[in-house]
């Protein structure tokens, strides 16, 4: 980029005009910055909070002749994006508008197009006439206001890429519920009439050993390290640019810890992208975020108010929008650890291309407050310290969580991104990069977000989970011999036991326990008198012990993992108790699929009595301003203790 010289200095000219208005010593500082990390200078001076995002957009006008805008008028009418798409106009900061009296050329310029414009524009007079300069932000509102409808036609159909037939939006009314159910009678009759029915009782027990077997194998690995590439750690100058999309819904309580959160991440914000995701009709989120100073890299992405309202089609927005060749997802509750992505980038920069997404490990902060969050928390560690790793070690697919997901952008986009009607969008991706050809694996940094505590909310989410996991089995199985084909005997096999088996032993659980309470009832369990029906009790009574072991196994093996919460091995005494609850949000989930099959349960958050302590320091003040004495924003402060000393625990 080209310099001009001050007296005694010589600034490039992304901020050469800014001489005068900050001090010398900043802009030398930015400039030193950005030769190492590689960045334009005014990347560096606006990510640091040196100067506003409007007050150097408004420079930039003057200095190169044009008028500033600092609102588009989105009332005026907007021609087509310069024949691109929306999404392509937000990146290349540039979009037609019909002024009253002219068409005007609205321009956001962002990296190495300031420098351009600078070069181009500022010794010709008159030729800015034409030209409108305003904030990105302001951009990207009025791109948004005006291609609300072409954005999310492309979210609905996965960017463009997802075909119908793998998505759950032409998912029939009744065939969901009524193969669930098929499935659930011919389990029941297979456990009521072994001798009658042996094909199907051997299938119901393939099905039932399955998971089982996926649970012991999982336990049995757990010792062992899951296989990577050598990490190592990638200088600030190699430093990919990471985008981070954080859907937002009802958020207000705990936006400005999730904020605080980011900030802190401990990555250069000259390479981070942050788009919160806000729903249109969510004003009190909106507000909230109105009264925040966010640096210019967080990005507020006001949703169109457009079916189906998913958090995956939401997803799919900000990803059309994302400028990075990384992609993360964080909900609102979530503290990763400050590292993470560092060591993300780092595993994806030695890993082949192949690997498509690292899952990084969830706890909960608030595992012992009550009951369920115990429970929660005792299922999180089995899940992400022991299945998956374990899933990993197989190469089997992985059904993703919901959050902390790290993707490549490219083999993300490919694979279709997120099915917008499909309400467990992570599980249903993890099933289809593995069918693209792609891996997932495991990241071994941890993100901590708070769990349900009441039971409602729990019911809810775990509904939701239910029905997402139905309609993802049901899509998956449309066609079994392509399904067969893309995965192979091995995984296809397993698929049914992950999937399949999980949902029909939460269907058949209740079913299996009263029928073994009948026949203890009936005294006839272990009766040589009535062998049908000690057989049914018999097979009850083995599979649920099998069950019940396997499970108490798993959680001890996660429970391990987590020393800090090794006291909760006491609650998986309760685990029966649990397990018959999950039934209960299956049934509801069944209810759900047949009457709202795309509708999404809020999961509230901020209910917590720790989630107050979730906030580092008022969003604010993340950062600090550059005329603070040093360290200021050009040095990290050190922080004491251990990693995560500075963030209060309950």
């Amino acid at each position: 980029m080209a310099a001009r010289a001050f007296p005694g200095r010589s600034y490039p000219n992304d901020i050469a005009f800014l001489s005068g208005r900050l001090r010398p010593e900043v802009l030398d500082r930015a400039t030193a910055v950005s030769d190492r990390l590689g960045v334009c200078a005014h990347e560096v001076l606006l990510a640091r909070g040196c100067i506003s995002q409007q007050a150097y957009y408004a420079a930039l006008a003057k200095a190169v002749g044009a008028d500033f805008m600092p609102l588009l008028p989105i009332a005026w009418p907007v021609q087509p994006f310069v024949g691109r798409s929306p999404a392509e106009a937000a990146r290349l900061g540039l979009m037609v508008v019909a002024a009253p009296d002219r068409l005007v050329i609205a321009t956001a310029p962002r990296g190495r197009q300031v420098g351009t414009l600078v070069a181009t524009l500022q010794d010709r007079p008159g030729a800015a006439d034409r030209i409108v300069v305003t904030t990105p932000q302001a951009l990207l509102d009025a791109v948004l206001a005006c291609g609300a409808s072409e954005l999310v036609e492309a979210a609905r159909r996965g960017n463009g890429r997802l075909p119908a037939d793998r998505s759950a939006v032409r998912l029939p009314a009744l065939v969901g519920p009524a193969v669930m159910l098929a499935v659930v009678l011919l389990l029941l009759v297979a456990m009521l009439a072994p001798a009658i029915f042996p094909p199907l009782a051997a299938l119901a027990a393939a099905l039932f050993l399955g998971v089982i077997g996926i649970r012991l194998t999982a336990v049995a690995l757990a010792g062992v390290p899951v296989p990577s590439a050598r990490e190592q750690p990638l200088p600030d100058g190699k430093l990919p640019v990471y985008t981070l999309l954080v859907p937002l819904y009802r958020e207000e309580e705990v936006v400005e810890g999730l904020i605080a959160a980011l900030l802190d991440l401990d990555y250069p914000p000259e390479r981070l992208d942050i788009k919160l995701l806000v729903e249109a009709d969510d004003p009190g989120t909106q507000a909230r975020l109105r009264t925040l100073r966010l640096p210019t890299h967080v990005e507020i992405v006001t949703l169109p108010d457009r079916r189906p309202k998913t958090k995956p089609k939401a997803l799919n927005v900000g990803l059309a929008l994302a400028r990075g060749s990384l992609v993360a997802i964080f909900d609102a509750e979530d503290l990763p650890d400050r590292d993470q992505l560092r060591r993300a980038a780092a595993r994806f920069a030695a890993a082949p291309p192949e690997l498509a997404c690292l899952q990084a490990s969830l706890t909960v902060y608030n595992w012992h407050e009550s009951w369920l969050s115990r429970q929660f928390g005792i299922e999180y560690a089995a899940l992400f310290d022991v299945l998956l790793p374990a899933l990993v070690r197989l190469r089997l697919p992985m059904p993703l969580g919901g959050t902390s997901n790290h993707f490549r952008i490219a083999a993300l986009r490919e694979a279709g991104a997120w099915d917008a009607y499909n309400v467990t969008e992570d599980a249903d991706l993890g099933l289809r990069l593995a069918r693209c050809g792609y891996s997932c694996g495991v990241l071994a940094s941890s993100t901590r977000e708070e769990a349900p505590i009441d039971f409602g909310v729990w019911l809810r989410q775990r509904t939701r989970w239910m029905k997402g996991w139905m309609q993802t089995y049901l899509v998956s199985m449309r066609r079994p011999d392509r399904l067969w084909r893309e995965l192979g005997t091995w995984r296809f096999l397993a698929i049914q036991a992950i999937f399949g088996g999980v949902v029909a032993s939460a269907l058949v659980h209740p079913l299996a326990t009263a029928l073994l309470l009948c026949h203890v009832a009936a005294g006839n369990v272990f009766d040589a008198t009535d062998l049908a029906g000690s057989t049914i009790g018999g097979l009850c009574a083995a599979g649920l012990a099998a069950g019940y072991l396997s499970g108490f196994a798993l959680g001890l093996a996660g429970l391990a993992k987590r020393p800090a919460m090794a006291r909760l091995a006491a609650d998986l005494a309760a685990l029966p108790v649990y397990w018959l609850l999950m039934s209960l949000a299956a049934y509801r989930a069944l209810w759900q699929l047949w009457r709202t099959p795309h509708h999404w349960e809020k999961t509230r958050h901020g209910l917590s009595r720790c989630a107050a302590g979730r906030v580092l320091r008022p969003a604010s003040q993340a950062r600090p301003r550059c005329s603070e004495p040093s360290p200021g924003p050009w040095r990290r402060r050190s922080r004491p203790g251990p990693r995560h000393s500075g963030r209060a625990e309950c």
